[in-house]
């Protein structure tokens, strides 16, 4: 082998010697990334619907679903409540993103937005609908007087538009609301439409429960 050929092979050896280098320091940042962030899946720990009658409210606690509908507009407005087990000590310090997601049961093109609560608020209702739950069926029974929470203005919104699909909304704002005040859950409000929106509560079967991602 003479020198010039040798010099050659030994300049490709060394670049891709550099190449694996580059491509091994990529994946090991990146896996020291991945690593950084966690997530934590949760269900709810209370969940209910809430009607306001010219009686006051009330709600059905124990309902396999949890349904909203106009509530600007609506003679009788429907309301969802929803509260998270979320570990605050925990997460709150690194908290990157909260996104809710809620498995429709009907959907007819309402918008259905987010909303921060002010105060604790304790599920009343008891009954459970003759028919049970289902993978795509929920319905209510048992209404209880219902004290109904403070809640704030809308923070996000999303088109419901089909049943027996998923939809979610990004509420780290909310999240990091509960940080500073405690966490008093998430309320859920339907805008600007005639139809109604209902979604599978915590009573539901596996699997078409509520849940909260978190990561941080």
């Amino acid at each position: 082998m003479n020198g010039r050929h040798f010099a050659v092979k030994v300049g490709l050896s060394l670049a891709m010697i550099a190449a694996t280098a580059c491509v091994s320091a990529t994946e090991e940042d990146e896996t020291d990334s991945v690593d950084q962030a966690l997530m934590l899946s949760l269900n709810p720990n209370a969940d209910t619907w809430v009607q306001r009658t010219s009686a006051g409210f009330v709600d059905y606690g124990k309902s396999c679903e949890l349904r909203t509908n106009d509530v600007h507009t609506a003679a009788i407005p429907n309301y969802i409540l929803l509260k998270f087990p979320v570990p605050l000590t925990t997460v709150c310090s690194t908290l990157k993103t909260a996104t809710l997601r809620l498995l429709a049961d009907q959907g007819f093109g309402m918008p259905v937005a987010t909303h921060w609560v002010a105060n604790p608020w304790t599920p009343g209702g008891t009954g459970y609908s003759p028919n049970g739950c289902s993978t795509c069926n929920v319905a209510s029974a048992g209404a209880a007087a219902f004290a109904m929470p403070g809640f704030g203005p809308v923070v996000t919104t999303t088109v419901v538009d089909q049943g027996c699909a998923w939809y979610k909304w990004d509420i780290t704002a909310i999240a990091k609301r509960w940080c500073i005040g405690g966490n008093n859950g998430v309320l859920l409000t339907g805008e600007k439409n005639f139809e109604f929106t209902t979604f599978h509560s915590m009573e539901s079967i596996a699997g078409t429960r509520p849940v909260l991602d978190i990561t941080y």
